[in-house]
């Protein structure tokens, strides 16, 4: 009895979590080349529901998550992160975007005309 030893599997655990974070590897790819073009060319709801497949009962609860994250200060809030340098913001720096910066050429060099910078003649 002991020589015939038989196994039946249902389903091969390991083929699948790694078939599973396969596909979630390639839609998070897909989703970062895609970021780019969010407001432009595809909505939020379209890259949350077609790329990443979620359910509406799925976006519910990431969102309700996120939510309570955010409260905990567990994560950022995105509404205070600097776009440009992916830094929070400090408090009070929203306010600036609307100030505008002299254009400024190289240090040192004042005789060259701003306009020149743009065409590489000096």
């Amino acid at each position: 009895m002991a020589e015939h030893i038989q196994y039946d599997y249902v389903a091969d655990n390991y083929f699948s979590e790694l078939k599973e974070k396969e596909i979630l590897t390639e839609r998070l790819n897909l989703v970062q080349t895609m970021d780019p073009f969010v407001g432009r060319y595809f909505s939020a709801e379209y890259i949350r529901r077609q790329i990443l497949k979620h359910t509406d009962a799925e976006i519910n609860e990431i969102d309700d998550q996120i939510e309570k994250e955010i409260e905990e200060g567990k994560i950022p809030d995105p509404a205070a992160i600097d776009p440009m340098t992916g830094e929070p913001m400090a408090p009070g720096a929203e306010g600036m975007e609307g100030e505008e910066m002299e254009e400024e050429g190289p240090t040192g060099v004042e005789s060259i005309p701003p306009a020149d910078y743009k065409r590489g003649e000096f």
